[in-house]
């Protein structure tokens, strides 16, 4: 009986898609064709192109090493000038493609199954209020609900920006690390103590935004604190190319 629900349920939404995709038809990102009504934010086309995140042996982990010690870094593709996934994180971030953040967070679900022995809750790094009013959503709340829905791990918005902040571009990785520093704080209500932190956002660039949010979960005594982002930046020669806006 369930499966012939579900399969109902299937068949319902996927004729939503079709009366919805006749009226506002929906295209990749990366290389602007029409999607198939199966096909969720970026074609597979595109999508296996882009340069993936090898554990172990890729760069990234190097630039958590500050004052909040990070356990481990998870990622899923390399952000590279080319290769689609700077499109695709452009989409998700400014051109209202939010379908992206779950599809991106089914996937490292996927990737990465040990997640679910290995962390206790989810905690997406937050948008300052004034910026999620203006972009509709959190670009790495939407990754942490996909990540969750394949993983079982429970989120919580257990962080809150207390300060907008401008981007920074032009501005040193030193310049960045002080920027950020103390920018976040523990939701109400909101307890850690014991227990193992997945921190997800979208992009990491110098580290700076994902070392300063996962400063109140260490001082509010977390058991460990891991990263898992979409996509890890090449480091570059000049970290002033780069912005950390979210």
């Amino acid at each position: 009986m369930r499966k012939t629900a579900n399969g109902t349920g299937r068949h319902i939404r996927l004729l939503i898609r079709k009366a919805l995709d006749l009226f506002f038809p929906r295209y990749c990102p990366v290389c602007y064709s029409l999607l198939a009504e199966t096909e969720i934010g970026v074609c597979p086309r595109c999508m296996v192109r882009m340069p993936r995140y090898i554990e172990g042996i890729q760069y990234g982990l190097d630039r958590l090493n500050g004052d909040v010690y990070i356990d481990a870094l998870y990622s899923l593709f390399i952000f590279k000038e080319d290769g689609g996934v700077r499109p695709m994180i452009h989409a998700l971030k400014y051109g209202g493609y939010s379908e992206i953040g779950e599809m991106l967070g089914r996937m490292a679900g996927r990737s990465y199954p040990s997640l679910s022995k290995d962390y206790d809750l989810i905690v997406p790094v937050p948008l300052h209020p004034r910026k999620q009013r203006k972009r509709g959503y959190n670009q790495a709340l939407l990754i942490a609900q996909g990540l969750s829905r394949v993983t079982g791990i429970p989120v919580q918005e257990g962080l809150r920006r207390k300060v907008y902040t401008d981007s920074q571009t032009g501005q040193s990785y030193s310049e960045r690390k002080s920027a950020m520093k103390g920018k976040f704080a523990l939701s109400p209500n909101t307890r850690v103590a014991g227990i193992r932190i997945l921190l997800v956002d979208d992009v990491l660039t110098t580290g700076a935004t994902v070392q300063a949010a996962a400063e109140p979960l260490a001082e509010a005594f977390a058991a460990k604190i891991g990263v898992l982002v979409a996509a890890v930046t090449k480091r570059p020669s000049n970290w002033s190319h780069y912005s950390d806006e979210r």
